[in-house]
């Protein structure tokens, strides 16, 4: 490298959403622990469940940003056993192994009970001996698991429908939570179909008011209140979501709405068979609607979606698929606007300021999760070592949700010869990257600021180097792969993956480096 001679000043880089008719600006923004999700089986014996083979959709619909599943572990053959056979526990491990090989991440179950008249399900014993033998190996994946829902108990582990009467036992619940948050690290949460289920725990846990929200101050705090979000398998199901909460307007409901901006949150249709509530077309802009008032995280990609479900129930039943319709439903950028729901910058606009049509689907799409866009970025324009270094990265959120999981904030300095060094990291703490102000969630989008600052700056060989943000992984076993960090919904960011794809850095701009 040459010498380049030392520069002064700042420079204030202004950036933009993704457009359009940027090069992939249509399709979904790959980002980890957010967005649509697959659905499948994981430890499975039979060959239709093969990890290896599902795994194969995740490329197939790269287009539409999947990088998530919920996967069902079938325990029903060893609901009578004090412990699971070794061979279940290997298969689950292996199927582990290749999740992380595909850069997926899970939402992961585990369930006995799947019909009514197999009349028989697992005592209480038989699960907490079973969460106790899974403990190790819960513990050695942990970073592939985004979220684990707490399964276990009735039927399709939704707590409903127990063959021992577990889902009306609020002792046994206690148990069996207390067992699934002694296995997850601080920094996991759980998710619950039923908020009065969690009600019911906290109550007697925590010993707080009926239907009390945890508050921004109380979010992602270790207590268990903090710790458990929802899942509601039953969205837009009726007037009560199947029985998720009591018909609307309901305490639960709104329960559910508070805390949600600060829990994680996931949802699915009933399938497209299950008439009559599967057989209709869902409204997509009251679905919108929702999906922003429960700020949701996650959402199936299966349910009612040709792709997954086949036609048969189309042809038999008159079936309307939503998530099929919804890509042709054009959505009225006015409309979230009447009702205060997110928007990322340029998103119905080319670079000419033309307007463009999106769809719901489209919408939905890129607001699941979190949507993270950088306003501008202030940097000195070169560098010595040894030498104070200040960075500001203001940004906004244009999502629905936070992310729910923590992740280091690191600025970086990437060399013509693809070296990486670390320059400075941020305290902020990304969970607190709400898209929406906590106490009035009509105000969109508040700042949140990033400040880099070393009194430091690295010894590098002089030259010109990139500037970038690096949001990787907190585990180190996936922290170098560009599939696991964060990428921002910038279409004037570029993304750089690095050799092999083992970073994953959001480029800012350029500095020089001087002795």
């Amino acid at each position: 490298m040459g010498k380049p001679a030392p520069t002064v000043g700042v420079e204030t880089k202004i950036f933009h959403g993704i457009r359009p008719d940027q090069k992939n600006g249509r399709n979904g923004l790959l980002n980890p622990e957010r967005g649509f999700r697959w659905e499948n089986r994981i430890g499975s014996f039979k060959t239709k469940w093969a990890v290896k083979t599902w795994l194969g959709a995740f490329e197939s619909h790269a287009d539409d940003g999947l990088t998530m599943t919920l996967a069902y572990c079938e325990l029903l053959d060893y609901c009578e056993m004090e412990n699971i056979p070794r061979e279940k526990i290997e298969r689950l491990a292996a199927d582990f192994k290749a999740v992380r090989q595909a850069g997926t991440k899970l939402i992961l179950c585990f369930r006995y009970e799947m019909r009514v008249k197999d009349q028989k399900g697992p005592t209480l014993d038989i699960i907490l001996s079973h969460i106790q033998q899974l403990a190790p190996l819960l513990r050695a994946n942990m970073d592939i698991i985004a979220v684990l829902q707490t399964g276990f108990i009735g039927l399709y582990g939704e707590w409903h429908r127990s063959f021992h009467g577990l889902d009306k036992n609020p002792e046994a619940q206690e148990k069996v939570l207390r067992a699934l948050l002694d296995v997850l690290p601080p920094d996991r949460k759980l998710v619950i179909r039923y908020p009065r289920h969690k009600n019911i725990f906290v109550k007697r846990v925590s010993h707080r008011s009926d239907l009390q929200p945890i508050t921004a101050r109380e979010a992602h705090t270790l207590k268990p209140e903090a710790r458990i979000g929802f899942c509601d398998d039953g969205f837009m199901v009726g007037k009560n979501d199947a029985g998720t909460f009591a018909p609307r307007p309901s305490k639960d409901y709104d329960y559910m709405s508070a805390e949600s901006l600060f829990l994680p949150m996931d949802g699915e249709f009933f399938w497209a068979w299950s008439r009559p509530y599967g057989v209709k077309k869902d409204d997509g802009q009251q679905a919108i609607r929702r999906l922003w008032e429960h700020h949701y995280t996650f959402f199936s990609y299966a349910h009612n979606h040709t792709f997954y479900e086949g036609s048969w129930a189309k042809e038999k039943y008159g079936a309307r698929f939503s998530i099929d319709e919804w890509k042709k439903d054009p959505l009225d950028p006015e409309f979230l606007v009447a009702n205060h729901l997110p928007v990322s910058d340029g998103y119905f606009e080319d670079a000419a300021g033309n307007p463009v049509q999106r769809t719901i689907f489209e919408y939905i799409r890129d607001h699941l999760g979190y949507r993270i866009e950088l306003r501008e970025a202030g940097f000195p324009r070169s560098a010595a070592g040894g030498k104070p270094f200040s960075v500001r990265v203001p940004l906004v959120n244009r999502g629905f949700a936070a992310p729910i999981n923590p992740r280091p904030i690191r600025l970086v300095a990437i060399g013509a010869d693809n070296t990486v060094a670390v320059i400075a990291t941020a305290k902020n703490d990304v969970r607190t990257w709400y898209p929406c102000v906590p106490d009035d969630r009509k105000k969109l989008s508040p700042v949140h600021e990033l400040v880099f600052h070393t009194e430091s700056f690295p010894t590098l060989a002089p030259g010109t180097y990139k500037l970038g943000l690096w949001l990787p992984d907190p585990y180190t076993s996936i922290q170098r792969d560009a599939r696991y960090a964060m990428r921002v919904a910038n279409g004037d960011v570029p993304w750089w993956p690095g050799p092999k794809n083992t970073y994953g850095v959001n480029v800012l701009g350029g500095i020089a480096i001087h002795e």
